[in-house]
């Protein structure tokens, strides 16, 4: 008797994947923001909802069409175009058990995806073993199954990499592409899920196995803590499956809720929409680090605290006495490095939680005694954790006496600059 080691009832009942999935929907519309240097043109990408970030979507393609002409493409919509045509001649050459017309199609999806090398003697060592027709409509059964098996010997190998799940969802309703830049933002998401709620540990089936980048890519969601595994291929291919159809289970049941995909889109578009905005989110999630000191200006209209203000009173380490309470404003934080290593460089919009240490009132003058004696102003020191990092950084900000602005003392920050490849 086979044994199992998920089953979707199970996965949908899990308490942890409800409130994820709660966590997650209101941040399709609006609440959740990322950003990153796209390597290959140094431009910046961001986006401030995970809509957004599928309407931002830029990915350049070259493959070959049915008639053998050239087609480039970078939007959304260009993509899909052909990825339409490919799976309606991938889903003809099953219906009519066309092993060659199969091969051909499943050879160009590869080239649209960019991952030909290496998958391109698979497909034709399963076609001269098995019959491609044979092959994709025998493993056809356990990528739409509801449970996710323990392999046994005797099985079919599911071929699982970043290629051959382009193929699977090009003939599989509901099938997301589940390669290493999706792996990495759900793992993103699932983290900041996990930072939000205080959980140490990463739910179970919210464990999402992200695989490493070409080049200088870093798709780890955590690279501190080490909480999301490696996507693997080894073992019957059974990690990256597992993953995939957790992946396809988890955005089918987001897709059910009212948000900007499921109102704005047509039903047909919706999953690849929603999984074309975590490709853009995956592509860098979590930042290289290196240390900095720095004087950062600082607006304080655009304070935030995870949109709840924060007071605090407590115990002083400098006077040693029992601080006043301080406000946060519910505003977005947005930040600009006047120096690192002698050079200027802007570092916007990547701190997502503030826990106010200890609040103490000084003057801006140039003796700590002096500021301390002044009541009119503010010393505030707090911890940060980034969203594109994991990284605690202590603040100090000087509040001026015309309250104009801030001044941030950083001293041996760790802060996190993208430096990444396109995959």
């Amino acid at each position: 008797m086979k044994s199992y080691i998920n089953q979707k009832s199970n996965f949908y009942k899990d308490e942890k994947v409800i409130e994820f999935i709660n966590w997650f929907v209101p941040k399709i519309d609006s609440g959740f923001t990322h950003q990153y240097i796209n390597q290959r043109n140094k431009k910046e990408w961001q986006c401030n909802s995970i809509y957004n970030a599928y309407e931002n979507y830029a990915w350049d393609f070259r493959v070959k069409d049915l008639e053998g002409k050239t087609i480039k493409g970078s939007s959304f919509e260009e993509s899909s175009n052909i990825l339409d045509k490919l799976s309606c001649r991938l889903k003809k050459s099953l219906e009519t058990k066309d092993d060659i017309l199969c091969k051909d199609t499943c050879l160009k999806i590869l080239e649209w995806g960019g991952v030909l090398r290496g998958n391109k003697e698979k497909i034709e060592k399963i076609d001269e073993e098995q019959g491609l027709v044979q092959y994709l409509e025998s493993v056809k059964m356990i990528l739409t199954s509801e449970k996710i098996e323990v392999p046994e010997s005797d099985d079919q190998v599911v071929y699982m990499n970043s290629g051959f799940t382009k193929i699977y969802s090009l003939y599989i309703n509901d099938f997301v592409i589940y390669d290493s830049r999706v792996g990495a933002a759900l793992g993103l998401l699932v983290k900041r899920f996990c930072d939000d709620r205080h959980l140490e540990d990463v739910p179970k089936n919210l464990k999402f196995a992200y695989a490493n980048g070409r080049g200088k890519a870093n798709r780890n969601p955590d690279p501190v803590e080490g909480r999301f595994p490696l996507l693997r291929n080894t073992e019957r291919y059974r990690n990256h499956l597992e993953n995939n159809l957790r992946a396809n289970w988890l955005l089918k049941e987001i897709l059910s809720h009212s948000s900007n995909f499921s109102n704005l889109l047509p039903p047909e578009k919706q999953l690849r929409a929603l999984e074309a905005a975590l490709f853009m989110i995956g592509y860098q999630v979590s930042l290289k680090e290196y240390k900095s000191q720095c004087n950062v200006l600082y607006d304080p209209s655009m304070m935030q605290c995870c949109g709840n203000p924060i007071q605090v009173g407590e115990y002083s380490t400098i006077t040693g006495n029992k601080t006043e309470p301080y406000m946060f404003a519910n505003h977005n934080i947005s930040f600009e490095e006047e120096h690192h290593l002698d050079k200027s460089a802007k570092l916007k919009g990547l701190v997502s939680k503030i826990t106010t240490v200890f609040v103490e009132k000084f003057a801006n003058n140039d003796t700590e005694e002096q500021r301390l004696d002044n009541p009119n102003n503010v010393f505030v020191q707090y911890e940060v954790s980034y969203i594109d990092g994991y990284e605690h950084v202590n603040y100090g900000i000087y509040k001026t006496s015309d309250a104009s602005f801030y001044i941030i003392t950083l001293k041996n920050v760790i802060i996190e600059q993208a430096i990444d490849e396109m995959d």
